[in-house]
Formats: C-alpha cells, sequence, structure tokens
C-alpha cells in the first residue's frame, strides 16, 4: 500500500539496511507518485519563497542594496531557484550513489540488461527510489512553470517532460537497470551547475567589491566542474549507454541503420526512443552552449 512506499522512502532517505523486497512486478504507484510530488512541490515552493529568497534579500538589505530595482528582484528569483535545485541534485545524486552500491549491477555492464525488461529483480527501497526520481521532476516542473517573474526556459521544460516520461515507461516496462544507471550518471554535474548559480547571484549583488573577486575562483572551479563532468557523463557516457539501450533492446536493434523499424515496434518503446533521443539532443545543444560561453570568458580575460 501507500504506507509501505512512503515507510521504505523515509528508509532509504534514513539510509537504513533494505530489508523488503518485492515479489513481483507491479504497475506505477500513481497514487504515491503524485502524492510524493505535490510533497516536493510544496516543499520547494514553500522553503525558496520563505528561506532561500528571504535570506537572499536579507544579505542584500543589510548592504545597502534596494531589493525592489530591475535588477535585484530577478536575482532573488534566480537564487531561490537554484537553491532548491541544488537541493533535490545533491540528495538524490547522493541517494542514489548510496543505495545503487548495495546494488552490484549498477558497476557490472553485463548485468545492465540481464532479466530485464522486469522491475521485479529491484528491491524496493530502489523501486522508491525510482519513483521519487519521476516525482522530484514533476515537482520541479510545476514549479518552474508557477515561478513568478521569471520566464521558464522551453529546453528546461523539454528536458522535464522527456525526463518524467523516460523513468515511468521504463519502470512500467521493466528496463529498470540500465534505468538506474543514466538517473546517476545524470545527476552527477548538476550540482556543481546549481551552486554555481548561487555564487554566481552572489557575485552580481557585490558587484565591483573585494567580496566579488573573492568568489571568482569558486565561481570558476565550480563552472569548470560542471563543464568537465557535463562532458564526461552527457557527452561521452549518455551516447554510449544510448548506443547499449539500441545494441540489446530487441525491439531497438537495427534501428539506427533501419529508421524505417520505428514505425513497427509498439506505442510505448517508440515513446522512451523518443525521450532518449530528445535527451540526447538536449545534451548536445547545452554542450554547445557551454563551449561558446567557456570562449566568451577566454576571450573577455584576455
Amino acid at each position: 500500500g501507500e504506507m509501505e512506499y512512503f515507510h521504505v522512502f523515509f528508509q532509504t532517505f534514513m539510509l537504513l539496511p533494505d530489508n523488503v523486497e518485492s515479489a513481483k512486478n507491479q504497475p506505477i504507484p500513481w497514487l504515491f507518485l503524485f502524492q510524493l510530488s505535490g510533497i516536493f512541490f510544496l516543499y520547494s515552493w514553500a522553503f525558496k519563497r520563505f528561506v532561500a529568497e528571504k535570506v537572499f534579500r536579507a544579505i542584500a538589505t543589510e548592504h545597502g542594496k534596494s531589493t525592489s530595482n530591475n535588477v535585484l528582484k530577478p536575482l532573488t528569483l534566480t537564487f531561490g531557484l537554484a537553491h532548491i535545485d541544488f537541493q533535490f541534485y545533491f540528495v538524490f545524486l547522493n541517494l542514489g550513489i548510496i543505495i545503487g552500491a548495495k546494488n552490484p549491477f549498477l558497476f557490472r555492464q553485463d548485468h545492465w540488461f540481464s532479466q530485464q525488461p522486469s522491475n521485479s529483480i529491484l528491491p524496493i527501497s530502489l523501486r522508491v527510489y525510482y519513483i521519487a526520481y519521476a516525482a522530484r521532476y514533476i515537482s520541479l516542473l510545476f514549479l518552474s512553470l508557477t515561478q513568478r517573474g521569471i520566464r521558464p526556459c522551453l529546453e528546461s521544460l523539454v528536458h522535464c517532460i522527456a525526463t518524467i516520461n523516460l523513468v515511468l515507461l521504463s519502470y512500467a516496462y521493466g528496463w529498470v537497470k540500465v534505468g538506474i544507471v543514466l538517473m546517476v550518471i545524470m545527476d552527477l554535474a548538476e550540482p556543481f551547475l546549481h551552486f554555481g548559480k548561487q555564487v554566481y547571484c552572489f557575485q552580481k549583488l557585490f558587484i565591483g567589491t573585494d567580496f566579488e573577486r573573492h568568489l571568482d575562483p569558486i565561481s570558476n572551479f565550480l563552472f569548470t566542474a560542471f563543464s568537465a563532468l557535463f562532458f564526461l557523463t552527457r557527452i561521452i557516457m549518455f551516447p554510449c549507454i544510448f548506443y547499449l539501450i539500441c545494441e540489446k533492446v530487441e525491439e531497438y536493434q537495427g534501428l539506427l541503420h533501419n529508421p524505417r523499424k520505428f514505425m513497427k515496434i509498439g506505442f510505448e518503446m517508440q515513446a522512451m526512443y523518443f525521450a532518449l533521443i530528445t535527451l540526447l539532443l538536449l545534451q548536445l545543444s547545452w554542450f554547445h552552449a557551454i563551449c561558446c560561453m567557456l570562449l566568451k570568458r577566454r576571450k573577455d580575460k584576455a
């Protein structure tokens, strides 16, 4: 029942031993998914508005900055959203690494596709992590859409929708081992990005001061770490895993060489493939933007 899912969710969050096993393949627990999405959304909205933004405004006011002008108001909103993104990415990355380390298939490529498609091989803690991952993206999607004062980024909205689609379909149709691997590697670079955004907000707040210059090497390190990890996980590892999926999953075999086969596979498999392609194209687009930004920073320094 739903209480069992919540019990295991908090057990997983507290990193207690996983002693509850799933005996059979189960459908998506929709009620638990929407309840958890609602909890995540309410927490995100409340913490962003009443903690993160208030702290940023208080620091600005203390240093004689007016938070009502056209520059600092969106800066405050950006800081709040970046802080919430950092919290979720950091927590889920560490949860994925810690609970995933108890399952050796994460480190064995030859295990990613064994006993698949099936989700019955997962202990319930990883099943709950899987659903919580989708709930987190649902909450972030609604938070972005309801964010006042900042126009949501189209690429981020597409990324959220594609990720939710991929996570839920891969769970429902049993491609969960390689799914968890993708979920973990997709989170590796993000904490550096969103922590860097917060540092950047403080740089803009204290622009022209010694404090801004002290923050500059921190900002450079975070952005460099993010760029390196993004290149490793999104430009090298993600396409390699995508290629493996196309080679190992029966419905996708030969699809890269014969795109017409796409029309012959089931709708669910089409939706998963389309989500993977969408995410791959987004990674390439974002990497192009990162390279342009790096070149601009280098040019500015020169």
